[in-house]
């Protein structure tokens, strides 16, 4: 008894020396590997991106140790996607290394390796002041797609190694083959945006949509990108055209509602704003930002009381947030 209550003491401990030393300010430097087999119908320079993209994925799980560390030190609620962004935001690659070899089937095989740097109190900085604004921009629907996209061309490499097909078949394929890689250099665009989100570039922003959308036209997220930029830059007419175009892609992600919403608020069109945010209610029950944006919105009408149902439900979902709990006070105040 007396043993396990001194290794428990001594956990506890280094827990404690470990968390105070990663809160102190400092660069951490990160090595990461990502490798993939590359055959004679892919683009060696696209191949290179997605050993490259592998590589700061692996760097990118080893510093959310960091994010996932401090925000637990100060009680905050953290989701995947926050950390990821958040930690990519942050991530310098300082060295990159490429090396290839050809396989016995003649494939490519890449190999690629990079050393990154992370400086703690610029991550301590970007957690401090809040992370609303992006935390919720569906990092793992890209994250999900990239599997996808990978799936999907593993079959395409497959049936055109078996030569078991027509030729017309097989240039076929390599279409398809080229349709892939479009489309993970689009998700590469996107993947980028989110640190702009992080960094407030809405310049970044719209240019990085404007190319993920000319690389692959039927990505919803492309024409998000676009619409949030103009909205950012104050181009609200250019951003609703693309929200419009968005949502004729994909009318299921709550996402883009609650982006039209913001940017309807933002011109003060309330009652309009709060349509929107009901559709990504609608979609995404568990959708605090949605609630939380709503009920401001219902504060600007002086409909406390449903302000006030909202907000509620917001802190019940996501509770902790000072933007969250500050408006709350706000609307108690105006109820009294």
């Amino acid at each position: 008894m007396q043993i396990n209550k001194l290794i428990a003491i001594c956990v506890f401990l280094l827990i404690v020396i470990y968390e105070q030393h990663i809160v102190g300010a400092e660069t951490r430097i990160y090595h990461g590997c990502g490798e993939y087999t590359m055959s004679d119908c892919e683009t060696p320079k696209v191949a290179e991106h997605r050993a490259l993209y592998y590589a700061k994925e692996n760097i990118l799980e080893q510093a959310g140790v960091l994010v996932r560390t401090y925000t637990r030190t100060k009680n905050m609620q953290v989701t995947d996607d926050q950390v990821y962004i958040t930690t990519n935001s942050v991530v310098r690659i300082i060295n990159s290394n490429i090396e290839k070899k050809v396989l016995n089937s003649a494939d490519v095989h890449i190999k690629a390796d990079l050393i990154a740097e992370v400086d703690t109190q610029e991550l301590k900085n970007i957690l401090d002041s809040g992370t609303r604004e992006y935390c919720d921009m569906g990092y793992m629907i890209l994250r999900n797609d990239m599997a996808r996209i990978d799936y999907e061309s593993n079959i395409i490499k497959e049936k055109i190694k078996r030569k078991d097909t027509l030729d017309k078949t097989i240039k076929q394929m390599k279409i398809e083959m080229e349709v892939k890689e479009k489309e993970f250099m689009a998700n590469e665009k996107i993947d980028e945006c989110f640190i702009e989100y992080v960094r407030g570039d809405y310049n970044k922003i719209l240019k990085l949509g404007k190319e993920s959308v000319e690389l692959n036209p039927k990505n919803y997220i492309g024409y998000l990108n676009m619409a949030n930029g103009y909205s950012g830059l104050g181009k609200y007419d250019m951003a609703f055209k693309k929200y419009n175009q968005a949502i004729v892609l994909n009318n299921q992600d709550a996402k883009v509602f609650r982006d039209r919403g913001a940017t309807l608020f933002n011109i003060k069109k309330y009652e309009k704003a709060i349509l929107d945010f009901t559709k990504a209610i609608n979609l995404n029950k568990r959708f605090a930002d949605a609630y939380y944006c709503r009920a401001v919105s219902y504060g600007h009408l002086n409909k406390y009381d449903k302000a006030l149902k909202d907000m509620e439900t917001a802190l019940e979902i996501q509770p902790n947030i000072m933007e969250y709990e500050g408006y709350m006070a706000w609307l108690c105040g105006r109820k009294v």
